[in-house]
């Protein structure tokens, strides 16, 4: 088991070296090729020699996206030409229809390694345009997401707002709503005891009459009576007399019961 774990963290310090390695190779790579993009950028205000580094430095500003060995072995001999036309020495012209070996054969051994060299420049320039172009990406893509999310901020407050408005209005209204419902049930009441006094009122009215048409009924059997007197005065139904004033006395007598009854339980009604 020890054994197994000192390889296993053997390996993994290896791992950490190797990668710092290959990180400081980069970084050394990336600083080598801004260096010379700004060197040669900078030859391009050169009055004799300005021409020849401008189109240089387009061709690779244009060529760096689809890089292969022939784009690059023909833009490091492009900086070549220019270097070597700068230093007013004898200038190689390789054309675009002759193959990039045939054109780096006529090289001294020495303007070879010079061009061997520029293929390293040309390498660690495109390598130097390509991170700053995707640094220059990113940067963009990060505004634009910090932008949205500004904006996605902006609009959940603005939702936040709504919804709190929202919310209080809903209180409100469920407050108003109580209040009506109250109010409603206090009207109810209210108008319930408006038809409980208006009944009674009935009662009490209906009672009254029923009271005054006692009076009324003793007044039609006063005068029954009366009749019944003067109508069996007469000789031959004197003799009905009694019959009729008791039949008369009976019929008052029970209409008047059913009238005081009648008027008894109407009072207590009201009560």
């Amino acid at each position: 088991m020890i054994i197994r774990w000192l390889a296993c963290s053997c390996v993994v310090i290896c791992a950490i070296y190797c990668s710092r390695f290959e990180t400081d190779a980069v970084k050394e790579n990336l600083e080598q090729g801004k260096t010379k993009y700004q060197e040669f950028k900078a030859q391009t205000q050169n009055d004799k020699t300005g021409p020849c580094w401008s189109n240089a430095i387009q061709d690779l500003e244009e060529s760096c996206s689809d890089l292969n060995e022939d784009t690059m072995s023909r833009l490091a001999y492009s900086f070549l030409t220019c270097h070597l036309q700068q230093h007013k020495r004898k200038i190689h012209i390789c054309e675009d229809n002759a193959s990039i070996d045939s054109c780096t054969q006529t090289l001294t051994d020495t303007m070879f390694g010079i061009y061997t060299s520029f293929v390293m420049h040309t390498h660690n320039m495109c390598f130097y345009l390509q991170s700053a172009n995707w640094q220059n990406r990113l940067d963009q893509t990060v505004d634009k997401l910090h932008d949205n999310s500004e904006k996605v901020s902006q609009n959940l407050e603005i939702q936040a707002d709504q919804q709190s408005h929202l919310l209080i209005g809903m209180h409100a209204m469920s407050d108003m709503n109580t209040d009506i419902l109250t109010k409603t049930e206090h009207l109810q009441h209210f108008i319930s005891r408006i038809f409980s006094l208006v009944e009674k009122i009935g009662y009490l009215q209906q009672a009254f009459y029923d009271h005054f048409t006692t009076y009324e009924m003793l007044l039609f059997y006063t005068g029954s009576i009366i009749t019944t007197l003067i109508c069996t005065s007469f000789p031959g139904v004197n003799r009905a007399r009694p019959m009729l004033l008791c039949c008369t006395a009976l019929a008052l007598t029970v209409e008047q019961a059913i009238v005081q009854y009648g008027f008894i339980l109407q009072v207590m009604l009201i009560k």
